[in-house]
């Protein structure tokens, strides 16, 4: 009898990318997935499967256009396939960026590998430099098989529940339109935290102004992030906060309309909430494109709002390393920080700012 099928999850495409010579390391790693596979969690594939005198060039091309999560099975021998790098790396990397597609490397033999095209990418296992370097091999593939699972819940449950404007809003349209509404950045400072439920929180310190000459009721705020890859993912507002000291904050209230008077302006603090598939998002460095939306009437679920204002940020290395760090953290590192609110912030300069 076979296993029921996990309804709580999409079945996930898993193409595995490995060299032939860790043929036999591979095996043992997808006999750990076995439990996934037969509850219809992943749909794992590799060129094994092709058959003999098949077309195995095209059967590698379909399998890594349609897979959702891509395997990097890491070693010296995997690094020096031509095949492996310049084909299947390669693609893989393009729709990683392009968010079709979630790139894990799994290091299974200690190697130098953080120069080739996908070395900002947290690895597994986590705990070890390599599988074959863990004291316990089957103990390594174990945890690396419920990290996968834990990416899995995160990034695709999370998508089936998202609201149906998910999507980057383009603000062409609204930028060349006169807006009696604007929002300005003061300070824009993510949190990661340690519960691995959710994603990081985006605390935003906003001057919002009215320039008309009536009273106006902001109903909704939302933002975007658009990353240098042209990635994108929206965040609804979650709460008011105010300053206890500097870097601390304390909750004010949750979301709640917002009125501005005639001529008026206020300064707030709020707090974005990421959808919790951002957990493993990999913070490319460079420019991006942080978009403030508001909606002041009463129909909320139109595609286009009342006002918008773009950011750009820019992230460099030492933050996106902190960020990414944090997000991936084991538990010793929470612990040596003894941090009580179990997160590490890192605060992002708002570098320029465009739009009305």
């Amino acid at each position: 009898m076979s296993a029921p099928r996990n309804t709580a999850l999409p079945t996930v495409d898993v193409f595995l990318s490995y060299a032939h010579k860790d043929e036999q390391l591979c095996d043992h790693f997808r006999e750990h997935l076995s439990a996934l596979r037969r509850a219809k969690i992943v749909n794992d594939w590799h060129d094994r499967k092709i058959d003999a005198g098949g077309n195995w060039e095209g059967r590698i091309d379909e399998q890594l256009e349609r897979a959702h999560l891509v395997l990097f099975l890491v070693s010296s021998s995997f690094l020096s396939s031509d095949y492996c790098q310049d084909i299947e790396v390669h693609r893989a990397m393009e729709r990683h960026r392009a968010g079709d597609a979630v790139v894990v490397p799994i290091v299974l033999r200690d190697c130098e590998w953080r120069d080739a095209l996908f070395g900002h990418l947290n690895p597994l296992p986590r705990r070890h430099r390599a599988v074959t370097l863990a004291p316990d091999r089957d103990e390594a593939l174990a945890e690396i098989t419920r990290e996968l699972k834990g990416i899995i819940e995160r990034r695709w449950a999370d998508a089936t529940t998202q609201p149906p404007d998910c999507a980057a809003i383009p603000l062409t349209k609204i930028a060349g339109q006169h807006q009696t509404l604007s929002a300005h950045f003061g300070d824009l400072f993510i949190v990661i935290r340690k519960d691995v439920k959710t994603g990081p929180v985006f605390n935003v310190d906003m001057t919002l102004t009215n320039s008309g000459s009536t009273v106006a009721t902001i109903q909704r705020l939302d933002t975007q992030l658009i990353d240098p890859h042209e990635s994108s993912f929206r965040m609804r507002w979650k709460l008011f906060y105010r300053y206890v000291r500097p870097g601390v904050m304390d909750k004010e209230s949750d979301p709640h309309p917002l009125t501005l008077p005639a001529r008026g302006r206020r300064d707030v603090g709020i707090q974005f909430l990421a959808p919790a598939s951002v957990r493993d998002y990999d913070w490319p460095i460079g420019r991006y494109e942080f978009d403030v939306l508001g909606w002041t009437g009463s129909s909320l679920d139109s595609a286009q709002p009342d006002f918008a204002r773009r950011h750009e940020i820019t992230v460099d290395s030492r933050a996106s390393d902190e960020v990414r760090w944090a997000a991936t953290a084991p538990e010793e590192w929470w612990i040596e920080r003894n941090d009580p609110h179990n997160a590490v912030g890192v605060r992002v300069g708002v570098q320029s700012h465009s739009g009305s």
